[in-house]
């Protein structure tokens, strides 16, 4: 049975704990339950009331999954095909046994669930790991604006409304909830990292870009790796995500890839 999850129980908050996506799902309930009109967060439950999977799915349809091995499949794709348009990330494991669940499914009620490319890396900083050194010291700066001005700078096209973005992170800042670094150079902003979340031990870091004119020269990489090992050195388990093709930039930075994953989108009518 698939229910509404409108506080976080002891039973949500350690089943979120079992993976990053789950970890990524309590980071949110953390911040917008019990009153929310972004999100909504969904449990799934079997007969001895034990929690099986666990959902958090945006306005706009975006979201995670997190689900054990014994979930109802067929379920959690009969259930997702309510909702018009969906894109889920989750683990391989998961989107595979909710592809086969949705074949399964589809059989008396013309659904399925479509993978996602795995496009997507899961990066953690190794404990003990060594940063980079270019030389620059890092500044932190509270100014959400200049974040988005050296991101766009950056060709960050994947921030699409520019004011809502950086209302969203100048009230995270103003909250706790987020830091921004910028690593100089010759005076002037070069390149950004932010501390987007803080919790469970875990600190998961975003928002990384440079100018084109300091690409190469090895700044915004000792940017990234001095934040996470100075999350490291508080006991955090640093996590960041990105795109495959910025894998090799991470990697040299200090990070570990973890995954590839991509996920599930929206089950569509069969023809």
């Amino acid at each position: 049975m698939i229910r509404l999850t409108e506080e976080i129980t002891p039973a949500f908050a350690d089943f979120c704990r079992r993976d990053f996506f789950g970890l990524r799902i309590l980071g949110w309930a953390k911040r917008q339950l019990p009153s929310c009109f972004v999100s909504s967060f969904y449990s799934q439950y079997n007969a001895a009331d034990n929690i099986t999977a666990v959902m958090q799915i945006t306005q706009e349809g975006s979201g995670y999954i997190s689900a054990s091995g014994d979930a109802d499949w067929e379920e959690l794709v009969l259930y997702l095909g309510l909702f018009r348009s969906i894109q889920l990330q989750c683990a391989p494991d998961v989107e595979e046994r909710l592809c086969a669940g949705g074949r399964t499914a589809a059989a008396g009620r013309n659904r399925n669930a479509v993978p996602l490319p795995r496009d997507y890396c899961l990066m953690r900083w190794p404990a003990g790991g060594i940063p980079r050194n270019a030389g620059e010291k890092s500044v932190r700066n509270a100014d959400a604006a200049a974040v988005y001005r050296l991101l766009k700078a950056a060709g960050a096209d994947w921030i699409t409304d520019g004011q809502e973005w950086t209302e969203n992170l100048a009230k995270e800042i103003r909250h706790g909830e987020a830091e921004c670094f910028f690593a100089q150079k010759d005076g002037k902003e070069a390149a950004v990292c932010c501390v987007l979340a803080r919790y469970e031990g875990f600190a998961y870091l975003g928002n990384v870009g440079s100018l084109p004119e300091v690409r190469g020269t090895g700044i915004a990489g000792a940017l990234v790796g001095g934040i996470a090992a100075a999350e490291s050195s508080k006991g955090h388990t640093v996590y960041l995500t990105c795109k495959k093709h910025n894998m090799r930039f991470y990697e040299k930075s200090g990070f570990v890839t973890e995954m590839l994953y991509g996920g599930i989108t929206q089950p569509e009518e069969a023809e």
